[in-house]
């Protein structure tokens, strides 16, 4: 018979193997899509979205949790398996706040916004995008209210990007980094005209290029055994596994900055995936 921390893990297996396809769905839905398929893609998005929120907010959730907490009782502090109760009680705690509704919504609404997005900086046209951004930036504001706050209303928001940070506590940091960055500006802008950069403003083929990106990116250490680069607007790094680890640029044929940097910054997230112990697989 497993044991209520194996079978906690049996269940943080298939709620991680929902959430991995839906970013399967994300990643194609950026890359090779065609424009015309994204409202069926939101509403297959929302339906796993949906299924992924019912099985982590579960009575049954709950249940293996606490059994697997009491099972490994004693259990050292910082060990993989005490770390994994502490993270999912904390995440429980806040998916049991989000009604399904609201967790449909805001796929929904997310899910409409990224092709007006695209549209909208494809023509310089702001107001293409704005009544989807007020949109979403108020779900935002309605999650915080539902997670709950003592301070400051964005806290809850940014304890998901790191946990125990506050708002306050966020500030100083930018309050002093802004002390140092200012005299810092102003000097290196005061001799950008003495810098000529004319040779990043010329014609690189995008295959070049292309060949260029994944040269930087094999030097710093990105796998591209157990990975992939794709073509955005928007650059961003994705991961399904640890052995499979994508990331993606765009391609300016007449500025090489973009594509460049924008790979090295992306195979920097796709390199820690590619680290994971494959003891945690299918756990985070």
């Amino acid at each position: 018979m497993n044991s209520p921390y194996q079978l906690l893990l049996e269940k943080v297996h298939e709620i991680h193997d929902i959430e991995k396809a839906i970013q399967v769905l994300s990643w194609d839905k950026e890359t090779n899509m065609p424009a015309a398929g994204n409202a069926a893609r939101v509403q297959q998005m929302t339906t796993l979205r949906r299924i992924h929120h019912r099985t982590f907010a579960s009575d049954e959730m709950g249940e293996l949790i606490e059994a697997a907490a009491n099972a490994l009782n004693g259990t050292a502090h910082n060990s993989n398996e005490a770390s994994l109760i502490r993270y999912l009680r904390r995440s429980y705690a806040d998916e049991r706040k989000l009604p399904d509704e609201f967790v449909q919504r805001v796929s929904l609404v997310s899910g409409a916004a990224h092709p007006a997005w695209v549209q909208a900086r494809a023509e310089n046209n702001f107001a293409l995008f704005r009544p989807h951004l007020e949109r979403v930036v108020a779900l935002n504001q309605e999650m915080a209210d539902l997670y709950g706050y003592e301070d400051e209303k964005y806290d809850p928001l940014l304890d998901k990007f790191e946990h125990g940070l506050k708002t306050a506590e966020l500030r100083a940091i930018f309050a002093a980094v802004k002390t140092e960055l200012k005299p810092l500006l102003t000097a290196v802008t005061a001799r950008t005209h003495t810098i000529n950069d004319q040779f990043l403003h010329q014609h690189f083929p995008v295959p070049q290029q292309q060949e260029f990106a994944r040269y930087g990116a094999t030097a710093v250490g990105y796998d591209f055994s157990r990975g992939h680069l794709g073509t955005v607007v928007h650059p961003f790094a994705t991961s399904f596994s640890r052995d499979d680890a994508r990331i993606t640029t765009r391609w300016n044929p007449d500025f090489l900055n973009a594509a460049l940097f924008g790979t090295l910054h992306e195979s920097g997230h796709a390199m820690y995936e590619q680290g994971t112990a494959p003891d945690l697989a299918r756990t985070h």
